[in-house]
């Protein structure tokens, strides 16, 4: 099949698996400035709707769910498979504000000194890593 052959498909949403998705769905509509939807009648899933876009990042709860280890850790320890990566008009106060909101600093950064658009990973209350560059 070819692009002019292809179905209409576009990218709707990012799902995080985790053990609480309200809690962590309040985390990012306050880091994102978006609104949470959760589903009526279940603590099972929620979605915060991002501004000025269709797109949306989802959360579902997993009951086995484990927290992931950044940096990865070699053995049975859980390792993360996907970050997010969030653009910023300044990093420090981005930082700051993520702190603030339950994010934490991983012990160890990956960003080489001389990159063009520096970024700093967190992680989000239930351990998801994710990054802020400043374009």
């Amino acid at each position: 099949m070819n692009a002019t052959n292809c179905p209409d498909i576009k990218w709707g949403s990012v799902m995080l698996d985790c053990d609480n998705p309200e809690e962590l769905a309040e985390f990012y509509a306050k880091l994102l400035g978006g609104e949470v939807n959760t589903m009526p009648f279940t603590d099972e899933w929620a979605e915060v709707k991002l501004p000025d876009t269709s797109l949306s990042i989802c959360f579902q709860k997993e009951p086995l769910y484990k927290r992931p280890v950044w940096p990865a850790v070699d053995g049975s320890e859980q390792q993360m498979m996907t970050h997010l990566d969030f653009t910023v008009k300044n990093r420090k106060e981005a930082v700051a504000f993520a702190l603030s909101l339950g994010a934490t600093m991983p012990s160890e950064q990956f960003c080489p000194p001389d990159w063009p658009h520096p970024w700093t990973t967190l992680l989000d209350p239930a351990g998801h890593p994710f990054c802020l560059t400043q374009i």
